[in-house]
């Protein structure tokens, strides 16, 4: 007997096996009520909200109220200009926010012109150069004025957005230009949800009749000024 007691007993401690057995057994309860305590604080450790609107060192009741998402504050307090890399400038002062920013999402925006005006730009190029001039049987082409003060030269390049030819020759209202820019600022209206009425939709086909305006201006001078420039390398050449 005295050997059995000896083979159970516990080497370190010099324990019987029957007080081995209830240490043994306290541990394990032990083990298991910790483990228990730790699975409910976490269960009941609140969800983490994540930020919709990107990662925003801005805190949400600058815009948010305490009893709601929505409405906003009636004066938000955040500062476009000074706040962001991106200041508000000309008709970007009057664009709603979701126009740039979409689903909410304030990070990551583009910064040049493309990043938000390229489709308006592709489909008014591709409604007043191919779709239009087609059907109406215009040449949507710009001819250079080849002679004249510049001040002549100059109105008939802007004049063109208004005046063009048809197959045949003949002068013509310009319905191309004006007909297409005006159908592509009309196709935005359907991705740019904030801004869906005639007042928004004016200022932007100004801008694309302005691109094109400045075009042509571009092309009617822009041989003379590589001429004079051409000129000017070669003297210093010499």
């Amino acid at each position: 007997m005295p050997r059995l007691r000896r083979a159970y007993a516990n080497p370190f401690f010099g324990e019987k096996p029957e007080n081995a057995a209830w240490r043994d057994t306290a541990m394990l309860l032990v083990l298991s009520l910790a483990t228990g305590s730790l699975l409910s604080a976490q269960m009941s450790k609140p969800a983490r909200t994540r930020n919709p609107h990107g990662p925003l060192a801005t805190p949400c009741e600058n815009c948010h109220t305490t009893m709601s998402w929505t409405p906003l504050r009636q004066t938000l307090e955040f500062d476009h200009n000074r706040e962001t890399k991106y200041p508000l400038r000309g008709l970007h002062q009057n664009v709603a926010c979701r126009s740039c920013h979409v689903r909410n999402v304030f990070t990551n925006v583009g910064k040049q012109c493309a990043d938000c005006h390229y489709s308006d730009y592709a489909i008014g190029d591709y409604m007043t150069e191919a779709i239009l001039p087609t059907i109406l049987h215009q040449d949507p082409r710009y001819f250079r004025r080849p002679t004249g003060s510049v001040w002549a030269r100059l109105g008939y390049a802007a004049g063109q957005i208004f005046w063009t030819h048809s197959d045949s020759g003949c002068r013509q209202f310009n319905f191309s230009e004006i007909g297409g820019n005006s159908t592509a600022v009309a196709i935005s209206m359907a991705y740019y949800r904030e801004n869906r009425d005639v007042m928004d939709g004016v200022p932007k086909l100004g801008s694309q009749l302005g691109v094109d305006m400045a075009s042509n201006i571009l092309k009617q001078f822009w041989p003379d000024l590589e001429r004079k420039c051409s000129r000017k390398h070669n003297f210093l050449k010499l």
